[in-house]
């Protein structure tokens, strides 16, 4: 039978030193530095969708912070960021949009991936990422058209408009 000893002093002391000896320093230092960074982007808190003649308009709404960049790009299918695996979602083509100097992380309580209703060509939209301040977004329509992106404030929001 093995004997476990009860309590951390119980330890010998060659594991003690050797925990004394593990730098903590990157890791602390990689954290805070992290946490600062997302503090200072602008988290997102909403998304909505609205139809208007001739295009449909996606609004990702953003709490305080700087004006991110974006881009968007038309692919065939969607992938999830850091991993790269397929984001399954209705359509039959996609928008990527990445918004870099913005995240989630838990700011935005609504469904991660969801269908529309009442658009012309947005059918879907899902969140396919949230890694490192670079927030993603997939866009499923049902052709590919023109999509256009604007930043605006006072609240901020990132509009996302697609043409019928």
């Amino acid at each position: 039978m093995i004997a476990f000893p009860e309590r951390v002093q119980d330890l010998p002391a060659r594991k003690e030193h050797a925990r004394e000896r593990v730098d903590t320093s990157y890791h602390a230092t990689t954290v805070a530095r992290l946490q600062s960074m997302t503090a200072q982007t602008p988290a997102l808190t909403g998304i909505r969708t609205g139809a208007h003649p001739g295009f449909d308009r996606v609004v990702l709404d953003f709490g305080p912070g700087p004006q991110p960049t974006f881009t968007q790009q038309q692919v065939d299918e969607l992938t999830a960021d850091a991993s790269g695996e397929v984001v399954w979602l209705t359509g039959l083509t996609f928008t990527a949009v990445s918004v870099h100097g913005a995240h989630d992380g838990g700011s935005y309580t609504g469904p991660a991936k969801f269908r529309t209703h009442g658009l012309t060509n947005v059918v879907a939209i899902a969140e396919t990422g949230d890694f490192e301040d670079v927030l993603s977004i997939g866009i499923g329509e049902r052709r590919a058209t023109t999509v256009t992106l604007e930043w605006l404030t006072g609240p901020n929001r990132l509009v996302i408009d697609v043409t019928h």
